[in-house]
C-alpha cells in the first residue's frame, strides 16, 4: 500500500494533540511503513446498502431485516431517518463500550499505584494528575499526591455506569468535539 497517496495531514486526522504528535513522529521516522487505522480508513469503500440508491437495511430486531426506501417503512413503522438515527446511536454505543474498558483499567491502575500495590509503577506527571483530579471536582489543595490519585481513581471508576447528570470527563475532551 502506498501510504503517501492521498495522504491526509495529522491536523486533519484528529482533534487530539497527542494523536497528531504520534502520527507526525511516525511519518518522520522508521515507523512510516506501519499501517494505522487512519491509513485503512482512506482505502475503505462505502457499503452500497444505505447509500440512498437501494435504501437502507434495518437489522435491529427479530421482525426484519427490513430494506427501507423513501416510500416505505419497516415492519415497525420506522422511516429511513429513524433507522439511520437508531443505527448511529447503536454504533456510538458499541464504539464507546469497546473503548471504555481501557479507561476503566487505567482508573483501576491509578488506584493501585496510589495504594502502592503496583510494583514498578509511580506517578510521574503530578501536574497532569492534578488537572485530571480538578476536572473530576476533587479537592487538590494541601493534599498528598497519592490521596488525590486514590480519590481520582474512585471518582473515575464511579463514572462507569453513571445514569444521570453530566459526565465530568467531558470537560477534558477537545472543545471543538464537544459542540
Amino acid at each position: 500500500m502506498d501510504k503517501n497517496k492521498n495522504k491526509i495531514s495529522p491536523d486533519e486526522l484528529s482533534e487530539d494533540r497527542a494523536v497528531r504528535e504520534i502520527m507526525e513522529k511516525m511519518a518522520a521516522g522508521d515507523l512510516k511503513e506501519i499501517e494505522t487505522a487512519f491509513d485503512r480508513a482512506q482505502t475503505m469503500k462505502c457499503c452500497p446498502i444505505g447509500s440512498g440508491i437501494s435504501g437502507i437495511c434495518c437489522k435491529n430486531c427479530a421482525m426484519g431485516p427490513c430494506r427501507v426506501r423513501e416510500d416505505k417503512t419497516g415492519l415497525c413503522g420506522a422511516t429511513m431517518g429513524t433507522i439511520a438515527a437508531r443505527n448511529l446511536a447503536r454504533h456510538i454505543a458499541a464504539g464507546t463500550a469497546a473503548h471504555s474498558d481501557h479507561g476503566r483499567d487505567l482508573a483501576h491502575l491509578l488506584g493501585l499505584v496510589a495504594e502502592g500495590k503496583a510494583p514498578g509503577l509511580e506517578i510521574k506527571d503530578e501536574l497532569k494528575l492534578l488537572k485530571f483530579a480538578k476536572n473530576l471536582g476533587i479537592k487538590i489543595d494541601d493534599r498528598d499526591i497519592k490521596e488525590i490519585a486514590r480519590d481520582a481513581s474512585e471518582k473515575a471508576l464511579s463514572l462507569f455506569g453513571q445514569q444521570n447528570g453530566e459526565i465530568d470527563l467531558i470537560k477534558m475532551a477537545p472543545e471543538k468535539g464537544r459542540k
